[in-house]
């Protein structure tokens, strides 16, 4: 009888055997279905699995289990509600990743590793916000973009004088 405990990232792939050599084994019975003396996993939430083993003649010759510890991570960020937004606007951006212990900000003119960032929107075009959120053996990342345009101005006219002289005939909005 044994007990093995490793860590791995979410979605990582762990392999797992049986146990040792022991040439009196000859079936292996999984606790996820698997009748083979090793397989490769990728659990996404911590996951135990219990491993059986009989002889030929049926007996019990081992038992085991692995427990694969799965470090969560996720990462994510708050203030960016608006996919369009206006020159002179500021993004303040607040990261909301769980299991991290670190964070690397990567965005249109700069990088952080606070937790919080505020990004002046000075000039149109695109801006890709990256977060990577990361621990000791793992990391994940979220991108988010923002497209920065110029304020739009509308006029609509308060005076409509159709009489042929040219000056404010026509009523339109601009």
């Amino acid at each position: 009888t044994y007990s093995i405990a490793v860590s791995t990232c979410p979605s990582q792939t762990v392999a797992l055997f049986g146990a040792g050599t022991n040439s009196s084994t000859t079936t292996y019975t999984w606790s996820n279905g698997v009748n083979t003396y090793s397989q490769t996993v990728a659990p996404i939430n911590t996951t135990t699995y219990v491993v059986n083993g009989s002889s030929i003649s049926g007996c019990p010759a081992l038992s085991g289990t692995v427990i694969v510890n799965v470090n969560s991570i996720s990462a994510s960020f708050s203030g960016l509600d608006n996919s369009i937004m206006n020159v002179g606007e500021t993004l303040s951006l607040t990261n909301t990743s769980t299991g991290a212990t670190s964070v690397l900000w990567d965005y249109c003119e700069g990088t952080s590793i606070s937790n919080q960032i505020t990004i002046p929107l000075s000039d149109t075009g695109t801006c890709c916000i990256k977060l990577i959120a990361a621990n000791a053996t793992c990391s994940d990342s979220i991108t988010k973009c923002v497209t920065i345009i110029k304020e739009a101005v509308v006029i609509i006219p308060n005076v409509f004088t159709p009489n042929g002289d040219t000056k404010n005939d026509l009523f339109k909005i601009q």
